[in-house]
């Protein structure tokens, strides 16, 4: 006589042990599917999770690999991205897309030895790629700047201009151009060639600098400003933008611009302590000792943790001679 009770426990013995027997390649593809659906769903995050489980059941899992890289490199980290198309290309030599991104990335911070690797493995493997030619004119143009060869850096900088016909926001032709208007020593074509780029690339941290550092040389004090401006608005969070901007409007005698610019950071969402002082400290500096204690006022009655502000309140008062 069958015990119904045993056939159940049979049968989910059965299968567990079928659902624990999946190889590690199956694992690894079901955590890379898992990632794809959460890239594709925009959560970056929990993606890289399950791509990084995806390795642990196989390391060389390239397919993974490529779109782990890729999104690492979306968000900026590109020493992580790099490492990980260097993963691709260990075990899936012809990767074209890990070739294509170890080139471009070896070219922009200048390592030329792997630029010329990549290069290489992309000529025989991707030949016709328009991206393909510009990373080789990238290796030829700098090969002459060593020989100083002018014309052959003339010839590598026709291929930059080409491109930008096609794509104008590749940031090596843009580079190249503009390496190419400093060789000239020509103040007026360098400061168009980084004009051009900022305006393809406006989130392109070094063509601000650059530009920014054009204007001061020239002496463009009407031009500096909304060039500190646009900086600022490209990098909200850059401690160095924000201290170019309330610098200009202090040497420009603008010290409402100034005040009203360190409140917007003071009150913004999420802004700390270190943001508020700022004002306090700017208010004590430039409007005297009486502003900044309205100022510590008004923080002090209206923050849920006032101990900062009422230690400076505190030491103003003492400096006051309010002390008793």
């Amino acid at each position: 006589m069958r015990r119904p009770h045993l056939v159940l426990s049979f049968c989910l013995a059965a299968a567990l042990g079928l659902a624990g027997c999946d190889s590690a390649a199956e694992k690894a593809q079901k955590h890379y599917l898992a990632g794809m659906e959460l890239a594709e769903a925009g959560d970056v995050p929990r993606a890289l999770i399950e791509l990084r489980n995806a390795f642990t059941f196989d390391p060389a899992h390239p397919e993974a690999r490529l779109v782990y890289a890729r999104l690492t490199r979306d968000i900026g980290d590109l020493g992580e991205a790099y490492a990980q198309y260097q993963r691709v290309v260990e075990t899936a030599p012809d990767t074209v897309e890990a070739r294509h991104a170890l080139a471009e990335i070896s070219i922009l911070i200048s390592d030329w030895p792997e630029a010329e690797r990549h290069v290489e493995a992309l000529q025989r493997l991707a030949a016709g790629d328009p991206d393909t030619g510009l990373f080789a004119a990238a290796l030829d143009y700098r090969r002459a700047v060593v020989a100083r060869d002018p014309a052959a850096a003339t010839t590598a900088a026709k291929v930059a201009r080409s491109t930008l016909d096609r794509d104008p926001t590749s940031l090596i032709a843009h580079q190249m151009l503009i390496s190419e208007a400093v060789s000239a020593d020509d103040p007026g074509l360098l400061r168009a060639a980084v004009d051009a780029a900022l305006a393809a690339l406006p989130t392109e941290r070094s063509f601000h600098l650059m530009g920014l550092r054009l204007l001061a040389e020239a002496g463009d004090e009407a031009g500096l400003g909304p060039a500190i401006e646009a900086f600022v608005a490209a990098f909200p969070a850059d401690e160095q933008a924000r201290q170019m901007l309330v610098t200009w409007y202090i040497d420009t005698g603008d010290l409402a611009g100034a005040e009203t610019f360190l409140r917007r950071l003071a009150t913004a969402p999420g802004a700390d302590v270190a943001a508020r002082m700022t004002l306090v400290e700017f208010r004590v500096q430039a409007r005297g000792p009486e502003p900044g204690r309205a100022e510590l006022d008004r923080l002090i009655a209206g923050q849920p943790a006032p101990l900062p502000y009422l230690a400076r309140r505190a030491a103003l008062d003492f400096d006051l001679g309010a002390l008793e």
